[in-house]
């Protein structure tokens, strides 16, 4: 009499399930980490620029700045630049008239620079309606806050792009 033992498929499909299951999870927790990382890395490499090119453009602000000297300074049309009196008025801005801007001394990056010479923040612009990365530099001799803006738009399309890898990998 032969006995033949059968497969335990039950067994067998619900390790496999478990092994997916786990797979996946493993895998969308990866390209969740490894998106929080690129996110912070770009940030980070962004406001380190921004704050090397105000450093730059300090070097040759003057108190008696005029609306011509944000538009000469300002050569890339995606960087925002607009210097601030130690009052919050808007000396002069390259994309915008500062007779039309509101006064911007409670603005985070503004407060910040004030305390701490170095002051950034991340929020959507109310004049342009985009999200930017702000940075303000206060410049003692003068008295003028140096701010710049840099649109968050590349950072928005890569991530995009990012997601959408993870996502067709997982499927």
């Amino acid at each position: 009499m032969t006995h033949q033992r059968l497969f335990p498929w039950r067994l067998f499909s619900r390790i496999v399930l478990v092994q997916t299951v786990l797979g996946l999870g493993v895998l969308t927790a990866s390209g969740l980490a490894a998106r929080y990382f690129f996110k912070q890395q770009f940030l980070s490499q962004v406001e380190h620029q921004l704050r090397i090119s105000l450093g730059s453009l300090s070097q040759d602000l003057k108190p008696e700045s005029s609306q011509s000297w944000c538009a000469d300074h300002s050569a890339d049309p995606s960087f925002r630049l607009t210097v601030i009196a130690s009052d919050g008025g808007v000396v002069c801005d390259s994309h915008h008239d500062p007779k039309t801007m509101e006064n911007h001394l409670r603005r985070p990056e503004v407060q910040a620079a004030l305390n701490s010479v170095f002051g950034q923040s991340i929020r959507l612009s109310s004049t342009l309606s985009e999200n930017m990365l702000y940075g303000a530099l206060f410049v003692k001799k003068t008295g003028l806050i140096l701010r710049g803006a840099i649109p968050l738009s590349n950072l928005v399309a890569s991530l995009h792009i990012l997601d959408t890898s993870l996502i067709l990998f997982l499927v």
